[in-house]
């Protein structure tokens, strides 16, 4: 239970015990977070005779090109 008094004193009380509390006056400021800076992936092209290149999902599908 928190109670103010007359003379403007705050008290914090807990199951029947006085707490002692500090009062902040204002917020801390908190520390700006550094991003990191993105880092440029080089796409790997497979080349033109590799197996996943000639593999079909469906051999027996006709494609439009051929």
């Amino acid at each position: 239970m928190v109670k103010e008094r007359i003379d403007n004193t705050i008290d914090i009380v807990y199951n029947g015990i006085e707490l002692k509390y500090k009062k902040i006056e204002k917020r801390p400021l908190k520390p700006k977070e550094e991003k990191e800076q993105l880092k440029i992936r080089k796409v790997h092209i497979l080349p033109l005779d590799h197996p996943w290149r000639k593999f079909k999902i469906n051999p027996y599908k006709r494609s439009f090109l051929s």
